[in-house]
């Protein structure tokens, strides 16, 4: 039955999340009624209700009901306040139409948490919601305020809905409303979720570039097929993208060719040309992917064919660097030269397509068009513009688009991912820019694309490979290895499979992007990656904070709401090397009045006990841990497993107390025998185990505060406990887990 009620809800949340209004909501002040004799104030936004404040009836409630609080009109910004004459206590419900998420209004600073989410928690001391269907920002300040409930309710209507409960003063409480956040607040002018959201399915696949370069071949690719659908298929990487040297590398418009043509036409290594291959991709189970550039490396256009080519005022064609000719990128110009091909490549199958050097196009062909007068900057964006929406087009709906590379604001509600951080390899240097990237672009992931920090040499010395497979696959961006096969030994493969698949996350904060810090990987070292070279010392002085324990984007804390429950995962990166650190526990959104148990997903090991503070190791540069941190609820609880780092969210369906008696578990299945870790309160011994799953379970006891359920296929065990008298009386006043 609860299978079934979970569908139902995750139909209903995708109905309305995905519905397509096609109507953006106004850029106007949201309006006020109070009624006093019944204490009630309503906030009303594009003809709904969407806050309501409500005060103990008779009782006096200070706020405003006229739009004297707009203060910027473009982009509005809208400020609300309330106050009483005495000290009382009100009850705000937030009622938000599609889908909604907790957000901070700042970003995260030293010392504190990048802080994301899993699902549809309500998280401590994060004093902001945001309306991902409405693109509607509401804050909150000046007032101690608690949330009602854990996680928001979705209600038959598709309509979020949230409670907080607010201490009243004379002094104000602050309510901030911005609409149309992203599109003007923060300037992402093309943003419409009302008519576009990227997908956001988590991706994880292979990638030919950093394995092999330009030495591929369909025989090597097949190769590489079987090996990825024997040791990551079953846990959930299922793209293998081909990237360059399926091309002639002269590709371009000739008298007997057209782009699309010189592209397709086959070589020696894909002797039926790279439409062939996509097919024999999807017969291994995989998903075929490819790359593809904007570049056009030779131009004879047969004679009187109308030219693609910026000219300049002598007749010569125009270059630009890093590309050959530059496309001008005109309508006309698109629809006769890449247009073909991206149709091309979706009709023979490619489900994934990478477009790069794309940023070469906007700033080195577009954007020296503009420099030397030939077009305006409006119309260069015009026409980049023009190119993503000819490449959905002509790719379709269904075809997942990664745009390489660059953050651009043309690209945005027609590409599901953009490449945020410089070119990769095994060199700290460029792993430490992928994980801090990630960090500085976070207020996008999922919102404006999916976030891709480049592929994952996960072949690099090991701490460093961990450290930032654990980065991607939790913050849940897009997460292409790209290894020669003969890389995945055992003890590499085993490190992969525990981190996928990567997670559906979004952000918890929100603010415009800072780059007060170095975003290119020379800027940062330049040395070799050899272990005898000097780390530490060359990234010294080089990011904001260092001198902090805990600098901006060292520390994230991913809060997971789903069926079996909520908890947190810690995660903190060496970006450089790092001291011992104490670290107040609100400050990974966690409520200090409570107490959680720590477990180390990497080592499989109970920590014990945390309230109020956390204590942290000293890191080594590279280097990196990750806990699971759970409420302590007095019973016997999960608190990690050893399938996945995240701590269930993958391998749990359901964690349920019956008649705080027994410990109900039901497992999805998996592609290996995992265990999950339980911790047991003083006096509860488990002593016996019921299976109504179809797979197998296993219970040890392995320490006096421990026990494993070694796990096999789906289970749906419920465990037994003998208990001490004093804890089955004591047990009794705990409220069951539900």
């Amino acid at each position: 039955m609860f299978s079934l009620k979970r569908s139902l809800l995750a139909f209903i949340v995708l109905a309305f999340s995905l519905q397509s209004f096609g109507k953006e909501p106004p850029a106007v002040y949201p309006k006020a009624h109070y009624d006093r004799e019944k204490g009630t104030l309503t906030l009303r936004y594009n003809d709904r209700v969407f806050l309501t404040a409500q005060v103990p009836p008779g009782e006096e409630l200070v706020t405003r009901s006229t739009s004297d609080g707009c203060i910027i009109s473009t982009p509005l910004y809208e400020q609300f306040y309330l106050a009483a004459d005495k000290d009382m206590t009100a009850t705000l419900t937030f009622d938000l139409p599609g889908e909604a998420i907790c957000m901070k209004p700042k970003r995260s600073g030293d010392n504190e948490a990048v802080l994301g989410q899993v699902g549809h928690p309500l998280i401590y001391g994060v004093n902001g919601i945001y309306s991902l269907t409405d693109d509607l920002m509401i804050d909150w300040t000046n007032s101690r305020w608690k949330w009602l409930d854990e996680r928001f309710q979705v209600g038959t209507n598709g309509n979020y809905t949230a409670r907080l409960e607010v201490e009243l003063k004379k002094g104000p409480w602050l309510v901030n409303i911005r609409p149309l956040y992203y599109k003007e607040h923060l300037g992402y002018r093309y943003y419409e979720p009302w008519n576009f959201r990227p997908k956001r399915e988590p991706v994880a696949g292979w990638c030919s570039w950093l394995a092999y370069y330009q030495g591929v071949s369909e025989k090597l690719m097949l190769e590489v097929a079987d090996v990825l659908t024997n040791k990551f298929l079953p846990y959930g990487l299922n793209y293998l993208q081909i990237d360059d040297g399926f091309q002639d590398q002269k590709f371009g418009i000739t008298k007997e060719k057209t782009l699309c043509d010189s592209w397709l036409t086959p070589i020696e290594g894909f002797p039926n040309s790279i439409t062939n291959t996509a097919n024999l991709i999807a017969k291994k189970g995989l998903k075929p992917g490819v790359w593809m550039n904007t570049d056009i490396r030779t131009y004879d256009p047969p004679e009187g064919a109308k030219d693609v080519i910026f000219k300049n005022p002598d007749g010569s064609r125009m270059y630009a660097a890093w590309l050959s000719y530059a496309n001008d990128c005109t309508d006309e110009s698109l629809k006769n030269t890449l247009a073909p091909l991206w149709e091309n490549l979706a009709k023979s199958g490619y489900v994934y397509i990478k477009i790069d050097a794309l940023r070469h196009t906007c700033f080195d062909a577009l954007g020296n068009a503009v420099s030397k007068g030939y077009i305006t900057q409006e119309e260069a964006r015009k026409r980049l513009r023009r190119l993503f929406e000819i490449a959905r087009e002509k790719a379709g709906k269904d075809t997942f688009l990664l745009s390489c590379w660059g953050t651009f604001t043309e690209n945005i509600g027609l590409v599901d991912a953009s490449r945020i951080s410089t070119d990769t390899n095994p060199n700290w240097e460029r792993l430490l820019l992928q994980q801090y990237e990630l960090a500085r672009f976070w207020p996008l992931q999922r919102i404006i694309y999916q976030l891709d920090p480049d592929h994952i040499c996960s072949r690099a010395q090991s701490n460093w490979a961990r450290a930032t497979l654990s980065t991607v696959s939790l913050c849940g961006g897009l997460f292409m290895i790209s290894d020669p096969i003969q890389s995945y030994d055992e003890k590499l493969t085993r490190s992969i499979q525990r981190v996928l698949p990567n997670l559906p996350t979004y952000p918890a904060e929100t603010a415009p992007i800072d780059f007060s810090a170095p975003s290119y990987a020379s800027h940062i070292w330049t040395g070799s990656d050899s272990k005898e070279n000097p780390i530490d010392d060359s990234l010294s002085g080089v990011f904001p904070g260092q001198d902090q324990p805990s600098p901006f984007g060292t520390l994230w804390s991913y809060h997971i709401d789903c069926q079996a429950g909520q908890w947190s995962v810690l995660q903190r990166n060496g970006l450089w090397k790092l001291p011992e650190a104490e670290i107040d526990i609100k400050d990974l959104g966690l409520d200090p009045k409570f107490e959680y148990l720590v477990f180390d997903s990497w080592k499989g090991k109970f920590l014990g006990n945390v309230k109020e503070k956390i204590k942290l190791p000293a890191l080594r540069t590279g280097d990196s841990v990750t806990y699971v941190l759970r409420k302590k609820t007095g019973l016997p609880q999960i608190i990690g497993t050893s399938r996945h780092i995240a701590g269930g969210f993958v391998e749990l369906e359901k964690e349920e107390w019956l008649d705080g008696q027994l410990f109900r578990i039901v497992t999805k299945d998996q592609p290996e025998l995992w265990t999950a870790f339980i911790y047991l309160p003083e006096g509860y011994d488990p002593f016996s185990t019921a299976n109504m799953g179809s797979g197998s379970v296993e219970l040890v006891k392995t320490g006096a505060n421990i026990a494993e359920l070694r796990i096999k296929g789906e289970v749906d065990v419920q465990l037994s406990f003998k208990t001490k008298a004093k804890n089955k009386k004591s047990s009794n006043k705990t409220k069951p887990k539900k």
